[in-house]
């Protein structure tokens, strides 16, 4: 079930669509990019709930999505696809965090999205400038998130900001990221941002990542409990490191 936590995640990205009718095909709009792959298909189903709620759609009419195609055909060379899925990016931060694919994107970039070609493009239309085009990688027969299995010597990590800091969480990000060993499926805020001490929070089902589990609290300089603290959301991850001020 989706926590609260989780759907402010997924509002990451605006659908906006010429064809507001479509589309399971948005399924596929958080697993574009080359190197980063969601721990499960359930998370990546329960993060696509707001993508596919028509609620959270602002149309954009055939004219602009037309206008737009015609600015970024002038930069790389277009699909023969008609009706592409274009989307705009609302929180980079938490996008960045789960696939590398979005770390050079700014909110208000657009994503359009090839279906049928695969193809996905990042297009900074202020700039007038291609941010990222890379396939999309999804199964094509069922529309469902491609997951694999994450390997025995990586820990899955739910990095939450517990600070007022606005960019501690993608500062840490970025330095964890240097270890093979974390393996960051997740970037958020936490439930209040008076944390006073980094915590994490060991959710691993034994003792096999322990030593991974030590190697992160020495890096953070944090305490290990093993329950979430009062009004966390719970986690799919191994461990949740909530940051705080020191």
């Amino acid at each position: 079930m989706a926590t609260k936590t989780d759907s402010k995640s997924n509002s990451a990205i605006a659908k906006k669509s010429g064809m507001g009718s479509a589309l399971p095909v948005l399924l596929i709009l958080v697993i574009v990019g080359f190197a980063w792959s969601f721990y499960s298909y359930q998370q990546a189903k329960n993060q696509l709930a707001v993508l596919t709620d028509p609620k959270q759609a602002n149309e954009l009419n055939a004219k602009q999505t037309e206008e737009l195609l015609a600015k970024v055909s002038k930069l790389v060379v277009l699909p023969n696809e008609k009706n592409p899925v274009v989307a705009t990016i609302n929180d980079v931060e938490v996008l960045a965090a789960t696939q590398d694919f979005y770390k050079d994107a700014n909110n208000g970039d657009k994503l359009i999205i090839f279906t049928q070609s695969r193809k996905a493009i990042i297009y900074n239309e202020a700039q007038n400038k291609l941010i990222n085009v890379g396939p999309i990688l999804y199964n094509s027969s069922s529309g469902q998130v491609t997951s694999q299995t994450i390997p025995a010597d990586r820990l899955t990590i739910d990095l939450r900001n517990g600070t007022k800091t606005s960019d501690l969480g993608v500062q840490t990000r970025d330095t964890l990221a240097s270890n093979y060993s974390f393996l960051i499926i997740r970037l958020a805020k936490a439930a209040n941002a008076n944390y006073t001490e980094t915590t994490i929070v060991d959710q691993t089902k034994d003792d096999k990542k322990a030593d991974i589990v030590n190697a992160l609290q020495k890096q953070l300089n944090a305490k290990v409990v093993k329950e979430l603290p009062v009004n966390e959301t719970t986690s799919s991850a191994e461990v949740v490191v909530i940051l705080g001020k020191k």
